[in-house]
């Protein structure tokens, strides 16, 4: 028939909107089935000596290098409002690496190999901006709060893990 034919040729994007306005028709029973259809992001976990914190993944050549490699246990420095720890990854600066990140955002240290989370100042921000030593590949961001981390002292294991 005419209507099957047409629902194959719609794109992606056409049927995820059709999908929407239907579910937004017909209450919780497709509301479900839109909730399958969304991409699922990876989650990581940062469990420190008294404190865990999870992560979304993003979609990113570094992101998935980490996730490759994980679980990660390493012993954890700190610089300023800035926690990092040593990971075996080698990944590229990306194009978009910077040094300046809003904190909750994490960081892949091409120069360490090291994962950064800045949380506030360092000793090189500018005015209240949390800027890491060099560019850096964003590949997570919190799903907690990070000012938390200013509990975390140099020399605690950090353990890396993949959830969900």
């Amino acid at each position: 028939s005419t209507t099957a034919a047409s629902a194959v040729t719609r794109s992606p994007a056409q049927s995820s909107f059709n999908a929407a306005r239907i579910g937004l028709n017909s209450g919780k029973r497709n509301a479900k089935a839109i909730a399958i259809r969304q991409p699922h992001m990876a989650k990581i976990r940062f469990t420190f000596a008294t404190l865990t914190l999870e992560a979304e993944l993003l979609d990113t050549p570094t992101a998935k290098a980490i996730a490759a490699a994980l679980p990660v246990t390493a012993s954890v420095l700190t610089w300023g409002e800035e926690v990092y720890f040593d990971v075996p990854v080698e990944v590229a600066r990306e194009k978009d690496a910077r040094a300046v990140v809003v904190p909750g955002e994490i960081a892949y240290w091409p120069e360490g190999p090291a994962i950064a989370l800045g949380f506030g100042r360092t000793p090189i921000s500018q005015g209240g901006e949390t800027r890491l030593a060099s560019p850096c590949n964003v590949f997570a961001k919190a799903l907690g709060d990070v000012k938390a981390l200013a509990k975390v002292k140099a020399g605690t294991k950090v353990e890396v893990s993949a959830i969900g």
